[in-house]
């Protein structure tokens, strides 16, 4: 994936998913140098960034358009070819026990 992406969505969900589902206790305490707040600031300059700057433009009424909507079809096609690809006959192997 992009990187604004990663930074946006796989990154962020990591570190809920780190804290939410107890894989880490959440921190009470950090000191000002400790890696995990660098990385939760640099998470949340992406976050702001995405919710200042990229989502209110989902609104716009010119946001979504004919080109947009070719793009990510033939995208969403193109990835249903490579999973089905694959998962051919011959990679199953089905047997009648």
């Amino acid at each position: 994936v992009p990187l604004f992406v990663f930074m946006v969505l796989g990154y962020p969900y990591y570190w809920r998913c780190k804290y939410f589902h107890g894989n880490n206790i959440g921190p009470l305490f950090m000191a000002h140098n400790e890696d995990d707040l660098k990385i939760l600031f640099v998470i949340n300059y992406f976050m702001d960034k995405f919710i200042n700057d990229y989502l209110p433009k989902i609104f716009d009424e010119d946001y979504w358009n004919e080109e947009k909507y070719e793009k990510s079809l033939n995208y969403v096609k193109e990835l249903e070819e490579g999973i089905y690809k694959r998962y051919t006959k011959e990679k199953i192997k089905i047997t009648n026990n």
